[in-house]
């Protein structure tokens, strides 16, 4: 029989920060540690003092001599220099004995670091043990969907069957419960949207009933959750018009546009492509919020439809809000934080190979062609241009070499021009909004293991100001 009890979720949230504090101290006393091993380490200081002593009782004995070649009746300048070298010779002993113990300082700094790592090892148990405890299976919430499908059949008379796959992946109770609205719009959408009257699927060879699907599974250190139709898809050209209509692209660049470009526009607060408003869904209003609440929950979402067949909503969801592994980065002279599972890979190009194209430097790699960014193509600084727009690449020129992260949300991906890479660590996110503002492009903050604060970007911004010429965020 398993016992369980019931602990009030702001409990669990104050055991979150704290394990998240203690995994900020563990990164201290590694970079400690760290900083001492590379003071100490190679040092030869006690050897230098033995050589230095020998040296004094060699230049001690000559004085010696030479008072005893003059009958012991030296001049009084060799005597007092020889007085000067006897008390030198004495203080390198004490010396020598200082450095001794600094010596057995070297053997305990061995100890420390075996003591951090263990240390380590407790923090990590105690952060995964803490996150478990918060972690509920996503079952519960696709349950509460069969009885939304039964109503929604009612209202909208069509023939609706569910299907639910993965109900036994874990994710944190905050995000279930942040989750629970924008399914709910995505279900209402599928069904109002996406799926055709019984009638129209018959003609159009398909089963009377429409299928809405639910799955969740854990893929790396993330939680995918995708609600899917078989229904007619997304009208790409019903979209293109309101896209115009709207005054969001111009009739040229809309008629230019792939359906992959057009549709991430859904997302626009009041843009619908419903033909009449209804009680289920088409009132223009909730996919913009939709986004918004997955963003929030540091997460992304993309959008895959095809006409006849059916649409994807991908929802991609950290396991926790409140500890990221990511990779710090330096730009001009702060360090960032990049989400480790939105990187691709990391590569080193030449200035000759990049190129310009429709006046956005690009590269290619193995065959794809990526546009690139710098922080000064995407945050405006104090309401003037980042300091690192100040020093553009030099594009262009063989001689130089560039560092480039190439982050990926989705099907999306652009190359992060940085001018240095720190290294793999975890990071504690603290909420911008919370101690001080949102910073659109920004998703927290974190604290490192020297006490600065490292901020960490938001990819899916940085990728929409790289990519759809947004323009430098505030």
């Amino acid at each position: 029989m398993v016992e369980t009890v019931r602990v009030d979720s702001d409990r669990l949230d104050d055991l979150m920060n704290l394990a998240g504090e203690l995994v900020i101290n563990k990164a201290r006393f590694v970079d400690v540690a760290r900083g001492l091993d590379d003071a100490l380490r190679g040092s030869d200081a006690r050897g230098l003092a033995a050589e230095t002593e020998e040296r004094l009782e060699v230049i001690l004995r000559g004085l010696d001599q030479f008072t005893a070649a003059a009958g012991g009746k030296g001049d009084a300048t060799v005597d007092r220099w020889a007085g000067h070298v006897r008390r030198l010779r004495e203080d390198f002993r004490a010396i020598r004995g200082e450095l001794d113990r600094l010596r057995q300082g070297r053997e305990r700094l061995k100890s420390l670091g075996d003591a951090i790592h263990s240390l380590g090892r407790v923090a990590d148990g105690l952060q995964k043990g803490v996150l478990e405890t918060r972690m509920v299976p996503i079952g519960p919430l696709f349950e509460r969907f069969r009885r939304v499908i039964r109503d929604l059949t009612v209202a909208s008379g069509k023939e609706v069957v569910l299907k639910i796959d993965g109900e036994k992946t874990e994710l944190d109770k905050r995000m279930i419960d942040e989750l629970s609205d924008p399914l709910i719009h995505m279900v209402r959408n599928s069904v109002d949207h996406g799926l055709e009257p019984p009638e129209a699927r018959e003609a159009a060879g398909k089963p009377r009933a429409g299928t809405v699907s639910l799955q969740a599974s854990h893929r790396g250190n993330r939680v995918v959750v995708t609600v899917a139709d078989d229904g007619r898809g997304i009208d790409c050209e019903r979209l293109r018009k309101k896209v115009v209509s709207k005054g969001l692209v111009g009739r040229d660049e809309a008629a230019a546009m792939t359906d992959r470009e057009l549709i991430p526009f859904i997302w626009h607060p009041g843009l619908s492509t419903a033909e009449a408003v209804t009680e289920i869904s088409g009132r223009g209003v909730g996919m913009d919020i939709v986004k918004e609440r997955i963003d929030n929950l540091s997460g992304g979402v993309d959008v895959r439809s095809t006409p006849g067949v059916g649409t994807v909503f991908t929802i991609r969801l950290p396991l926790t809000l409140a500890i990221m592994s990511s990779l710090l980065v330096r730009i001009y002279d702060e360090a960032y934080a990049l989400p480790l599972d939105h990187i691709d890979e990391i590569v080193e190009v030449r200035g000759d190979r990049i190129a310009r194209v429709q006046g956005r430097p690009t590269i290619e790699i193995r065959g794809r062609f990526l546009a690139l960014a710098t922080l000064g193509d995407i945050f405006r600084w104090g309401g003037g241009a980042h300091p690192s727009a100040l020093e553009p690449p030099r594009f262009g020129d063989a001689s130089e070499s560039f560092r480039i992260v190439i982050v990926r949300d989705g099907d999306t991906s652009v190359g992060l021009v940085v001018d240095e890479l720190i290294g793999m660590q975890e990071v504690v996110l603290k909420s911008l909004e919370r101690n001080y503002r949102p910073v659109a492009g920004l998703s927290g903050a974190s604290i490192l293991g020297d006490g600065r604060v490292s901020l960490i970007l938001d990819v899916d911004a940085v990728i929409g100001a790289a990519s759809h010429r947004r323009g430098a965020l505030a």
